[in-house]
């Protein structure tokens, strides 16, 4: 799923999530950290994800 303009994630690959006023970041099993950009938080709030 696109998480960002030029982030694509695999649900399989998020670890955790980390909120930041009103962004949020995720934080995949390798350690990496991804920006969530504000118009695709709706979809991660769907999905359970954010």
């Amino acid at each position: 799923m696109q998480v960002h303009r030029s982030h694509w994630v695999s649900f399989d690959a998020i670890d955790k999530t980390e909120r930041r006023g009103d962004g949020a970041r995720l934080i995949l099993a390798d350690g990496a950290s991804v920006p969530v950009s504000r118009s695709h938080m709706p979809r991660l709030r769907a999905k359970g994800i954010v």
